[in-house]
């Protein structure tokens, strides 16, 4: 998995890159990042939102972002990280809040989005 995102939410509800899956945010709210790696140093980053963090294995990196409305963006690694690093992309979804709402109380940690 070195070459994907894994989103884990407060209700136990992964969402991975590689599964083609969004992180999804509320628009116009700070969203906290709790940012780490399991094999080799990555860098979260989503430019638009100005938000870049370092995922070093071992350590949690806590930033913050707030997208002030709806639109999509792509949070890419920009620490090369190896021979996968350009696949190492995610989607990134800013949401109406009800709309994030909705679809957060659709998700759990057995699935369902």
């Amino acid at each position: 998995f070195q070459f994907g995102w894994e989103f884990h939410y407060p209700n136990g509800y992964v969402a991975t890159s590689t599964a083609g899956e969004p992180l999804r945010v509320p628009a116009d709210r700070m969203v906290t990042l709790s940012v780490t790696s399991s094999d080799v140093f990555h860098n979260f980053g989503i430019s638009e939102l100005r938000v870049k963090s370092d995922a070093i294995p071992g350590q949690t990196t806590d930033t913050w972002f707030r997208a002030d409305e709806p639109a999509e963006y792509t949070a890419r690694c920009y620490e090369l990280c190896g021979a996968g690093h350009s696949f190492m992309t995610a989607d990134v979804v800013v949401m109406e809040q009800e709309a994030f709402d909705e679809w957060y109380a659709n998700t759990s940690a057995e699935g369902g989005s």
